[in-house]
């Protein structure tokens, strides 16, 4: 699956992966980091996060500038029910996505979390209190706001039982969006999303922490999918090590969506980590979070790129912490995360935009002061906020520089 104007996008991006590469050398070399709040001055500090001289990363740059890429923008929670739907009926259904689908639509892949059904059938799950349901027609607005695949394992999506999901994955397939997470069975819901673009694959796996939860015993209905009954896949430990290693001889990479956490919470709770180390360690390059409805950190493992929340992004909730959002850009090699972004978000009338100017800053900075903790350096570049991934296996060193950071 490829987007129009691939191949002369695909040039620009490299220049920029180049140009951004050297920028974040020579700010370095010359002893102040990319914005106020990062010093990298010293050679040892330099080797931790991967710069080992001008010359090797020159070098190194022009190399990877001939190298197949393939650019993903992903994206958090999306649904078109209750206030979102109220604003799409006075501004139109292509309102929530406006603003942000020259962003989407300009990666090679786009990615999000589909926390509704799409659909006009179905029953509300009995017990449940909160039920989500978004008109069929809004699988055609993902598509032209540039959404190529989405995670269905959540804890929304099966809101209005099978007959909904069952329309929702037909939707779904009718517009050639892909879905992961989710099927007709077990199976199904742990089969691998494949995408490739510019030379480069990746698969992607979705996993819901919620899966077995049910809301009465008069109709004990979980979301886990089973062998003949529809849902999503569980976030169980020999599951996802079984998916991702079956899905890494699929393609270049695996991209693995987690449904997890705890809500409003800004930090990742350590199931939440340990599972990220767990999809890792098993082979997956990016792990893709959402549930708690705010942002949380983003984690350099073992050369794996890790976002803990990506927080919401087409939604109605209004309080501070749930209108942040984000689009985490990140481009691969066939071998590599070659680089990850951050593209700071605001949600206005249920529609994100992107941030600029001192906005912006103090979006990014939030970010880089909570990734710190975590032992990962985020620099501000301009608008966007730089995952600095190492190049050498100096971890110990590199998270002594991040905690460092205001």
């Amino acid at each position: 699956m490829m987007k129009r104007g691939l191949s002369l996008k695909l040039g620009s991006e490299r220049a920029w992966a180049v140009v951004l590469t050297l920028s974040l050398v020579f700010a370095m070399s010359a002893g102040c980091g990319v914005g106020p709040d990062l010093c990298i001055a010293e050679p040892k500090q330099m080797l931790a996060v991967g710069v080992r001289e001008s010359r090797d990363v020159w070098q190194r740059a022009a190399r990877e500038a001939l190298e197949p890429r393939l650019t993903l923008a992903a994206a958090g929670d999306v649904m078109f029910d209750r206030g979102v739907k109220t604003v799409c009926r006075r501004l139109g259904r292509e309102w929530p996505l406006g603003a942000a689908a020259p962003i989407l639509s300009a990666a090679d892949v786009s990615f999000v979390n589909l926390e509704t059904s799409l659909a006009r059938g179905g029953q509300p799950i009995p017990g449940k209190g909160i039920w989500f349901r978004s008109e069929p027609e809004f699988a055609l607005e993902l598509k032209k706001g540039g959404v190529d695949v989405v995670a269905l394992a959540n804890n929304h999506v099966l809101d209005y039982d099978e007959p909904a999901f069952i329309q929702t994955l037909a939707e779904l397939s009718q517009c050639s969006i892909a879905a992961c997470g989710g099927g007709l069975n077990i199976d199904e819901a742990r089969t691998p999303a494949v995408i490739s673009a510019g030379g480069v694959s990746i698969a992607f796996l979705g996993y819901s922490e919620l899966a077995d939860i049910f809301w009465t015993y008069s109709y004990p209905r979980s979301f886990r999918a089973q062998k003949a009954r529809p849902g999503v896949a569980p976030m169980d430990e020999k599951i996802i090590v079984e998916d991702v290693k079956r899905a890494k001889a699929l393609a270049d990479h695996v991209v693995v969506s987690f449904h997890w956490g705890e809500e409003y919470i800004r930090m990742p709770n350590p199931k939440q980590i340990g599972f990220a180390h767990i999809a890792v360690d098993a082979g997956a390059s990016l792990v893709l979070g959402h549930h708690p409805h705010v942002l949380q950190p983003v984690e350099v493992y073992d050369g794996g790129v890790i976002f803990y929340s990506l927080g919401n992004f087409v939604f109605d909730q209004k309080k501070p912490d749930t209108v942040e959002s984000m689009i985490a850009r990140v481009s691969f090699s066939p071998g590599k995360v070659v680089s990850a972004e951050i593209l700071p978000m605001k949600i206005e009338e249920c529609r994100p935009r992107p941030l600029t100017g001192w906005a912006a800053q103090a979006a990014l900075d939030r970010m880089m002061r909570d990734s710190a903790r975590l032992g990962t350096i985020v620099a501000r570049v301009g608008d966007r906020g730089l995952v600095v991934i190492p190049a050498s296996a100096a971890t110990a060193e590199a998270k002594g520089i991040g905690e460092r950071i205001p």
